[in-house]
């Protein structure tokens, strides 16, 4: 199974996350601070050992969450939704629809980057494309920066012209993302 990504709600501490992680009895396996543009992380093996659980504080997108990876993803994520604050796919949605100003509705488009699925979802694609054409430049930077997390082919289109865009910040960003995405997720066979 491929690695799942779960945004967790502002209430989400980092102690309350240390709590529930010492509950599930999991091990800490590792820990980065924090450094320029590296967000904290905290890895964290579960009781079985043959599952992984990175905790991201990232503060590029303002954001708590985890990438679960390794044997029992399924329920791994179960566990954390369970035990933990996390946004659903619908609320995410949601947040969306009910953004009312630029600010909410750059915030929203990052968590719904954060949140997407390994496989394309056309709904969070549709909210990254139309967020990429907004007229407030924060909602494009957010379009931007958030499709480095859903990295899916069809997100290129919108990139290639998004790094053409009149604000000279929100092409550089739309830019190095698209880099990033041509090196790391879509090689050319």
């Amino acid at each position: 199974m491929s690695p799942v990504r779960i945004v967790l709600k502002e209430q989400s501490s980092r102690e309350r996350v240390e709590v529930f992680a010492w509950r599930d009895g999991w091990s800490m396996w590792d820990v980065f601070e924090a450094s320029g543009l590296e967000p904290y992380t905290k890895i964290y093996r579960t009781m079985d050992d043959q599952t992984e659980a990175y905790y991201f504080e990232d503060q590029m997108v303002d954001f708590h969450y985890f990438v679960v990876t390794g044997a029992d993803v399924e329920g791994t994520v179960q566990r954390i939704r369970g035990g933990l604050p996390c946004y659903t796919r619908d609320e995410v949605l949601q947040l969306v629809k009910d953004a009312k100003e630029p600010l909410e509705l750059a915030r929203a488009v990052r968590i719904a980057g954060v949140a997407a699925p390994a496989e394309f979802d056309p709904d969070i694609f549709e909210i990254l494309r139309n967020a990429m054409s907004n007229p407030d430049t924060r909602v494009r930077n957010s379009a931007a920066a958030a499709s480095a997390f859903a990295a899916w082919r069809e997100l290129r289109e919108p990139l290639e012209r998004l790094s053409a865009d009149s604000e000279p910040r929100v092409a550089e960003i739309a830019q190095v993302v698209l880099r990033g995405l041509k090196e790391k997720n879509w090689k050319e066979s």
